[in-house]
């Protein structure tokens, strides 16, 4: 280790007496050499007059001897009216700043007599774009009184994290999450915010955002306004131009993309006010997008969705955001008091449970097999609702909040009748089968028994892009020195493109701490941490000469893994404590460990399941050259669906 050179930031930062600031999270930040990590500080002003604040932040270098330095800087406010368009900040779940563009409701809003909270007005950007753009902070400027609490979240970066999905849908929770203690900070006396109620819209990537929060949160959603926007991206940067590979290769990759292939899941918006727009001569997304959104509503039996052609129109014109189509749906949907959801039928279809929400207080917390899609279809048996009736597809365990006043007392669940007519008001059931002698299917209830305690919990599921769902910075470990340059690689990558801190370690310390996030470990040729979890995890290593993998397949016999040209190595999530997430990455030498190592998520798209294992081969012939791949369930066994080189 004495060949490495650590920077450490001693806790200290100070200000000028008009200011107090303090570190957030870290007491101790440790920097290595090439690495970036944010410091996150919280400024707090006694003189909220002042128009400045001169800081110095305080580090050592070279350790507890080392030389002490000081950086001085400022930071500079602006003073604003309360209705104005402000810039706050608030706290990633991963642990950094982030910020967002927070317009409060006018004191001439059109809100109804007697309303005491406003919805959301979500505004998602495209990519490339950073929130405090004037023409994305600003693009609701002519509409300035609308009953509504609009924000422009940032996505933490100008390409929204990862295009608005897990870490950039992290953010926009977050800014959301943060009005509440705005209005406390700021004294506001106006009209409060319900922050469980959004009106979406956005542009280009920020339309593709909107759909994906129309599909996965739909019980949060009142209203949906997907601009110049795609529904995939295998349609929209097409995919079949990828080297040719085996169908089940192709199936588990196309099966990890699941969760953003909107076409799949537009179902779930069927019930959804929405307002399409789209240019027709729109060079940069093909109009195709929006119309092919529109069929497969109309399939469905959407009678909700209308769809604004502009002839002639590209990608982006100013004024874009508040044609007349949209200016007239924004404040229909904000004066509309009558609820979206109506006593019929309806579906919900969800790709990974830890992505979604709830649609009419049905949410599905596990699927039996998680490379293909769940579904619950509901009915009402009469027109009191006398019945729920509910057929399920691939699905191991849903929950259902009955305090929903479409849910019936009685629910019957792939013919299996449950009563619900004692239950308090406040309460969810649970519901989760089991395999009975006589049935594939034996519904169970948490109505009289206790839910099963699954192995792989919530923030676990999704593939190897599970690992952004960290609460807290990452912590990278790598077990010998030569992998020190790639753990710095990865932190530096993490920070590029998400923005996200990282600290990176030469040890695998036993207990983490309590504000670390999720965890990545570079494990080369015969370190090799096993997993820290009481039963055999699926994956192992059993031999050093030559390198051996075994993999233990559904049901229950181990394979041994070889490298067939050049060197063997993996990559594979496993649980640690409090629902976190390791990552682990292993090489039998540097160039395997470096070749695993290019699949750690940091760009969306790149569907990569649950384990990779591979050689040399993938070098030149991509996943076609993949020795096993695949999926775990919620018992983190290996799927059926799995592909395992035998």
């Amino acid at each position: 280790m004495k060949d490495f050179k650590y920077y450490g930031l001693v806790a200290d930062i100070t200000a000028q007496q008009n200011a107090q600031a303090s570190f957030l999270g870290e007491e101790f930040i440790s920097i290595v050499n090439g690495q970036t990590r944010p410091v996150p500080f919280k400024l707090t002003l006694s003189d909220a007059s002042v128009d400045r604040a001169e800081l110095t932040l305080i580090y050592q270098s070279g350790g507890p001897s080392g030389a002490i330095f000081e950086l001085p800087f400022s930071v500079s406010f602006l003073h604003l009216s309360k209705y104005h368009v402000h810039k706050v900040t608030h706290l990633h779940p991963g642990g950094i700043v982030s910020y967002a563009i927070l317009r409060p409701p006018s004191p001439h809003a059109a809100c109804r007599p007697g309303q005491s909270t406003a919805p959301v007005l979500l505004q998602l950007h495209g990519a490339g774009l950073e929130a405090d753009n004037f023409i994305v902070g600003h693009a609701l400027d002519p509409l300035p009184d609308l009953c509504a609490w609009v924000i422009f979240p940032t996505g933490v970066t100008p390409w929204s994290g990862d295009d608005w999905h897990t870490w950039g849908l992290a953010d926009i929770r977050a800014a959301i999450e943060s009005i509440p203690n705005w209005i406390k900070t700021m004294q506001w006396d106006g009209i409060g915010v319900d922050t469980e109620h959004w009106l979406v819209s956005g542009h280009s990537n920020g339309g593709q955002g909107t759909t994906y929060i129309t599909t996965h949160w739909p019980d949060n959603v009142i209203g949906s306004a997907p601009v110049s926007s795609y529904l995939s991206i295998p349609q929209y940067v097409p995919f079949s131009f990828w080297r040719p590979m085996e169908p089940r290769l192709r199936m588990i990759l196309d099966a990890a993309l699941n969760t953003w292939k909107l076409d799949l899941l537009m179902e779930n918006a069927k019930d959804i006010l929405l307002q399409q727009q789209h240019g027709s001569a729109d060079d940069n997304v093909p109009v195709y997008h929006s119309r092919l959104m529109y069929q497969l509503l109309g399939e469905f039996g959407s009678s909700s969705s209308n769809f604004s052609e502009i002839k002639g129109a590209g990608h982006w014109f100013y004024g874009v955001m508040t044609t007349e189509s949209l200016t007239r749906f924004y404040k229909s949907i904000l004066d509309d008091t009558t609820p979206n959801s109506l006593h019929d039928d309806f579906s919900f279809v969800v790709a990974n449970p830890a992505d979604f929400g709830s649609k009419r207080g049905f949410k599905i917390d596990h699927l039996v097999d998680p490379s293909q899609l769940g579904r619950v279809n509901v009915a009402q048996r009469s027109e009191t609702i006398t019945e729920t009736v509910v057929t399920t597809e691939n699905i191991l365990q849903f929950s259902i909040d009955v305090t929903n006043p479409e849910v019936a007392r009685h629910i019957s669940i792939d013919e299996q009748t449950f009563d619900i007519t004692d239950l308090s008001a406040s309460e969810h059931v649970t519901f989760w089968w089991e395999r009975g002698e006589t049935r594939a299917k034996n519904w169970c209830s948490s109505i009289n028994k206790t839910p099963p305690k699954f192995l792989r919990t919530g923030r676990q599921l999704g593939g190897i892009d599970a690992l952004l769902r960290t609460k807290g910075p990452f912590v990278i470990s790598y077990l010998k020195p030569e992998a020190f340059p790639l753990a710095v690689d990865i932190s530096r990558n993490f920070h590029t493109y998400f923005y996200a801190d990282s600290q990176i370690s030469g040890s695998l310390p036993v207990d983490l701490p309590a504000h670390s996030g999720n965890r990545i470990t570079l494990g080369l040729s015969t370190a090799f941490p096993e997993a820290r979890e009481p039963w055999p995890f699926a994956i192992r290593l059993t031999s050093v000469n030559p390198y051996r993998l075994s993999v233990k397949n559904h049901e229950g016999f181990w394979h041994d893994i070889t490298a067939t040209e050049g060197s063997l190595a993996a990559i594979w999530v496993e649980p640690l404590s409090e629902e976190r997430v390791h990552l682990m990455i292993w090489g039998e030498d540097i160039e395997g460990l470096k070749q695993a190592a290019r699949l750690v998520p940091t760009i969306t798209g790149v569907g990569v399941p649950d384990f990779v294992i591979l050689d040399g081969k993938t070098k030149w012939k991509g996943a076609e050259g993949v020795l096993a791949m695949g999926f775990f369930d919620s018992f983190w066994n290996i799927t059926a669906s799995s592909f395992i080189a035998a």
